[in-house]
């Protein structure tokens, strides 16, 4: 796995990330109604910060983090189950 550090796609994912969160806090007014979309923009935004945090860590490195103990990869497999069934079940 290469573990080299890339800036400009941090910066991409962060980006989007932070702009899909303020999609999702602007759409909180309407959440009662379509709480899909919401949950589908939350997750999405959730999704980008994991990628940022890995390219401005290093691939490979931040692998070791999230895994490094057993506490952390419970939480990491939390995380990313939640994600992905919130994904899931507001898609369907």
């Amino acid at each position: 796995m290469n573990d080299k550090k890339d800036y400009t796609k941090a910066l991409i994912s962060f980006g989007v990330s932070g702009f899909t969160l303020l999609m999702a806090v602007l759409n909180l007014p309407s959440i009662v109604f379509a709480p899909q979309l919401f949950t589908f923009l939350f997750s999405v935004s959730m999704i980008c910060l994991m990628f940022g945090l890995a390219f401005i860590n290093g691939p490979a490195t931040y692998t070791k983090k999230i895994t490094a103990s057993t506490t952390n990869m419970i939480n990491t497999s939390v995380l990313i189950i939640s994600i992905t069934l919130s994904l899931y079940f507001s898609v369907i």
